[in-house]
């Protein structure tokens, strides 16, 4: 804030967050508007961050500044206080930071960032510096690891995402041109920084003695503002002398439009297909766009009905069939935990099937397992032990059918035991159905591992030992019984998010 010194994009996040744009602002977020209106001119929508790996960035934004994974069409983003964070996909080496450029950094506020600095310390986060003061604004500043400066603010209004700051020799003039294009007053923050407030977010700017690098290319790529008609803000905007890259186009369900801001910070700005009188409608048809995406997301069958083609098995002897259209597991005595595994293997995805199961019989199935040709090591509770050559293990989502019935729970196989079980969870076993077909939901996002059985919510957990691996159907030893215990699976199908 008081700082004195301090290739190739994923399109798909674009598109489809262009499709879906105004679900992520809650129905009661105050957001800049014309002082002879009541409604709001645009919306502070979302920052695009460069990183050389998205998921990483996504789960370290979580880990280290809060906020939550938002579903944006099949993908996910960081969602903070009302604004995304997206991220294009670049080297490295292949971009520079943020300081340097027009946009000097982003900001996030907390009622107590000594604490803060002390706990992104301890997770390894570069500090740049420490906690200081100006006037009645306490700040400190650190960098994420792909170059992006990030400082810390107490503001007792906001609580997550608080500000970008941009760096300019003529902060008044910037900031009024960003008052006149997207609504707002030019004020100034605590009293000190020049700024505008649009919503829970701060665009401020800090004087410079020279015109920084354009943004386009670098950690901090572009801001974005959305309207409710983007075709009718074009010309507005157009008469007002704002200089148009690109656009408005359609794109994704959705339009959008690139500017040039002052000092070559690039703006994206976007909105929905078709005209909206108000913001209001402008998120009626965002969430129509919505249930259509997730109507159209693509699903694959991991099984043809036919056959065993594309999977094999590992582990123990257990015999594995296919009979109408199902593949049937069946039981042998003497034999270790039998794997019928996916020859393809999977990160990010949600996984459906239906299964029923010998009352007598476990099971399970593997999602992001492994197995390898030499012993591996694995740690559990603080000591480390070998895991065998050949051996399957990872995460299995529980075939349960005693009366524990833990189906749904996540059991880390071969690993570290039970990392999610449903003790606590009485609607999840309960919605288990003996000797009748049940129904598994799964998804795999990032570090979040969530199970449905039967449409019931069932295990919650955030995890990243293994972020992929092969899916696996588990027949378990039945140590010396020769009773016939089977258990069969139908309707697999899945669909990858990666």
């Amino acid at each position: 804030m008081m700082r004195m010194a301090a290739s190739q994009t994923m399109r798909r996040l674009t598109v489809v967050a262009v499709a879906t744009w105004m679900l992520v602002i809650s129905a009661n977020r105050v957001i800049a508007a014309d002082a002879a209106s009541a409604e709001p001119r645009s919306i502070f929508h979302h920052v695009h961050l460069t990183a050389s790996d998205p998921k990483e960035a996504i789960n370290w934004y979580l880990d280290n500044f809060g906020g939550k994974v938002t579903k944006i069409g099949p993908f996910d983003a960081v969602l903070s206080n009302g604004v995304l964070f997206v991220f294009f996909k670049g080297t490295r080496e292949g971009f520079p930071g943020s300081v340097g450029s027009s946009v000097d950094h982003v900001g996030f506020s907390y009622a107590d960032i000594d604490a803060k600095l002390k706990d992104l310390e301890k997770a390894g986060v570069e500090i740049v510096s420490g906690v200081e003061e100006e006037g009645p604004i306490r700040y400190a500043f650190v960098k994420d690891p792909w170059g992006t400066l990030i400082e810390l603010v107490e503001d007792p209004t906001i609580t997550g995402f608080h500000h970008i700051h941009l760096a300019t020799p003529t902060p008044k003039e910037t900031l009024q041109w960003y008052a006149d294009a997207f609504g707002g007053e030019v004020t100034r923050f605590q009293g000190l920084i020049p700024a505008i407030r649009y919503g829970n977010v701060w665009v401020l700017a800090k004087k410079v003695a020279e015109v920084r690098a354009p943004t386009k290319g670098r950690s901090i790529d572009h801001v974005s503002w959305g309207f409710a008609d983007l075709d009718g803000a074009a010309k507005e905007l157009k008469a007002k002398g704002v200089e148009f890259v690109s656009g408005p186009l359609s794109f994704g369900g959705g339009k959008i439009a690139f500017v040039k801001g002052p000092d070559g910070v690039r703006i994206e700005l976007v909105g929905p297909d078709k005209p909206a009188a108000s913001i209001a409608d402008a998120r009626k048809s965002a969430a129509d766009a919505q249930a259509k995406l997730n109507a159209e997301a693509e699903w694959s069958p991991l099984f043809d009905g036919k056959s065993l083609a594309g999977w094999a098995q590992r582990g123990g002897k257990a015999k594995y069939r296919v009979e109408n259209e199902e593949i049937v597991g069946s039981s042998v005595p003497n034999t270790s935990n039998s794997f019928l595994c996916t020859d393809d293997e999977y990160g990010d995805f949600v996984l459906e099937l239906e299964f029923k199961v010998h009352p007598k019989l476990n099971s399970g199935v593997q999602i992001r397992s492994q197995s390898f040709d030499e012993p591996v090591e694995a740690e559990r509770d603080g000591k480390k032990r070998t895991i065998p050559a050949g051996r399957v293990h990872g995460y299995q989502v529980e075939i349960d059918p005693s009366d524990r019935a833990w189906s749904g729970g996540i059991y880390d196989e071969g690993r570290r035991g039970w990392l999610d079980d449903l003790k606590d969870n009485e609607s999840a076993r309960k919605a288990f159905k003996p000797e009748a077909w049940n129904k598994f939901r799964v998804e795999c996002r990032g570090d979040s591992i969530k199970t449905w059985i039967n449409g019931v919510p069932a295990a919650d957990l955030v995890d990243y030992m293994t972020p992929r691996g092969f899916i696996a159907l588990q027949v378990h030893g039945v140590g010396d019984s020769t009773d016939p215990r089977e258990v069969r699976w139908r309707d697999i199908r899945i669909q990858k998010l990666d």
